[in-house]
């Protein structure tokens, strides 16, 4: 009974794919210094409270970009769930790990944060990587995390 267990595990561990971590971390990179901005730019520059349903009158009227207030209200909402969703990911991390995200999102440089850690700069490359493929698969996890892991073709290409 014991032996199947363990051939089942094996039988699914071997079939999770591996990920390119060198490709995931430019991806988690591209996403918390672009996306992310942009997400929280949009968190801070739209007031759900001032969004209003639009006048009804006998009138008709058409608009051809739609909803403002809508498509507005929509953006907030993806943007404030995707932030929300970074910040759950974060929790996942020690405070060596969080010191390597402030480089991407804020203007910390590499030097501080490797004063700061009290290692070498290779140190702190070896640790940027490892710590950005965490954020993606803790990232991933969350209700309105992505996927920002980079796969490989070649086992695609073994199959064809």
């Amino acid at each position: 009974m014991k032996k199947l267990r363990s051939d089942r595990v094996r039988d699914l561990i071997s079939e999770i794919p591996m990920y390119n971590e060198k490709e995931t971390a430019n991806n988690v990179s591209v996403f918390l210094s672009k996306k992310l901005k942009s997400y929280l730019q949009i968190i801070e520059f739209t007031d759900p409270r001032a969004l209003k349903s639009p006048q009804i009158n006998d009138m008709p009227t058409a608009s051809v970009t739609g909803n403002k207030n809508e498509i507005a209200l929509a953006n907030y909402i993806v943007a404030k769930s995707k932030a929300d969703a970074v910040n759950r990911a974060l929790t996942h991390l020690n405070e060596a790990e969080k010191v390597v995200i402030d480089v991407i999102t804020q203007d910390y440089s590499v030097t501080q944060a490797t004063m700061r850690l009290n290692i070498s700069e290779s140190q702190f490359y070896r640790l940027r990587q490892s710590t950005l493929c965490k954020f993606a698969v803790a990232f991933m996890q969350q209700v309105d995390g992505e996927d920002l892991r980079a796969f490989d073709d070649k086992e695609n290409e073994n199959e064809n």
